[in-house]
């Protein structure tokens, strides 16, 4: 996966080189973007991963940790979406032009990008 975040940069031009990056994983098999992100980016890069509870927890949390300053654990994917929605949020609402956001995603987008954020 690494190397396919190289690849895809190279290709598409992501410029994951100038930052930020936010990389979100669930297993150790999605570590190697995270050593290429912060290979190509290590002041800008981010990292998010869902991991339950259970044996290989730890040992991918100290991996990544040594890795990367900046990691954060969720129990879930659904946490995830809740943090990724109120960035969102915080952001003014979505940075993509309405007409490239897929159908299936718009029916989850509310009707006021600048929906206030409340303390729940």
């Amino acid at each position: 996966k690494g190397d396919g975040l190289k690849f895809l940069n190279d290709r598409l031009k992501l410029q994951v080189e100038e930052g930020p990056n936010l990389i979100c994983g669930d297993t150790s098999s999605d570590i190697p973007m995270v050593e290429m992100a912060m290979a190509l980016c290590p002041e800008k890069t981010c990292t998010i991963f869902c991991l339950e509870e259970g044996p290989k927890k730890k040992a991918i949390v100290d991996k990544l940790e040594s890795i990367c300053p900046r990691v954060l654990i969720v129990p879930s994917p659904d946490a995830l979406v809740t943090i990724m929605y109120r960035c969102a949020q915080i952001r003014g609402g979505c940075v993509c032009p309405p007409n490239k956001i897929p159908l299936s995603v718009q029916s989850l987008i509310p009707s006021s990008p600048r929906t206030p954020i409340t303390n729940q």
